[in-house]
């Protein structure tokens, strides 16, 4: 099916396997919606130069980097702690994905602990990818290149930044205060500042300087009180980045072999990414 708008001067398709392809002939920067399996193309006023944002992908948890007292559930967007009190820590597979200028993750408390244990779930962020995680597993207070939120206080490579974060009346104890059906949020914004919410109600800035031009990673611990939890949000796509595959003077007789080039390239990367029957509606849409 496709729909054109004449307001914003763009072009949206789509078909039965939910999958779509907006494209956009105004001069605009490229934000994802995080709606997963839509991909977004700038085309500029002036030229025929699109770029590509690939579509993100759900935040799942890593299958192999998680601790010994871990079991994965509903395709890995669930962690169980099946026994003790610890070794219940979790890395997300793919790094946070960028929308409208933010990170972000959730972490929502399905069930809590029949047993007496102390201490409760922690979470945060790690620049440094799953597999360059020697020791993973036990305790995330003093995972490198992190800074996580345990409790009331704020970790950064194991230092503690703030100790006496998100205590509240609300949440005295900060995340040991959180039950079953809360939420815990954390987010990077635009100003590479770390932010929590609990249950929407933002906690303030726990770290400046975070994940400045590097990836990140959701971190959790599945401790004490807490026994399951499932992670929400949008990962980046494995080797996904934004690309630029127009050139400014597309279909001009100097570069038409160029020309004809990259837009090859542009449709093979398409082909990639959605159905056959979408990459054709894009070259149509497309080709001058």
């Amino acid at each position: 099916n496709s729909n054109n708008n004449n307001t914003n001067n763009s072009c949206s398709i789509s078909n039965s396997s939910s999958s779509k392809i907006i494209i956009n002939n105004n001069e605009s920067n490229v934000t994802s919606t995080g709606s997963s399996g839509t991909l977004h193309l700038f085309r500029r006023a002036h030229s025929r130069a699109v770029t590509v944002a690939a579509p993100s992908c759900p935040l799942r948890f890593h299958k192999k980097k998680i601790g010994s007292h871990i079991s994965l559930q509903d395709d890995d967007t669930v962690a169980v702690r099946t026994t003790s009190f610890s070794a219940a820590t979790c890395i997300s597979a793919l790094p946070l994905a960028t929308v409208n200028g933010v990170r972000a993750f959730e972490i929502h408390i399905v069930a809590m602990s029949k047993a007496s244990w102390k201490g409760s779930l922690s979470c945060g962020i790690t620049t440094r990818a799953p597999d360059q995680h020697s020791v993973f597993g036990s305790d995330l207070r003093h995972l490198p290149d992190s800074v996580v939120l345990d409790g009331c206080v704020v970790l950064r490579n194991g230092e503690q930044l703030v100790g006496s974060y998100a205590a509240s009346s609300a949440y005295p104890l900060g995340m040991e205060s959180l039950r079953a059906g809360h939420c815990v949020r954390g987010e990077i914004n635009e100003r590479h500042q770390l932010l929590f919410y609990f249950n929407g109600e933002c906690m303030g800035v726990a770290a400046e300087h975070v994940a400045v031009n590097k990836p990140a990673w959701a971190v959790v611990d599945v401790y004490g009180q807490t026994a399951q939890v499932r992670i929400e949000g949008l990962a980046e796509p494995e080797g996904a980045a934004l690309q630029d595959v127009g050139v400014a003077s597309l279909g001009s007789p100097s570069s038409a072999a160029q020309s004809a080039e990259r837009m090859q390239d542009f449709f093979r990367y398409f082909a990639a990414l959605l159905s056959p029957e979408l990459t054709k509606h894009a070259q149509e849409l497309l080709t001058p």
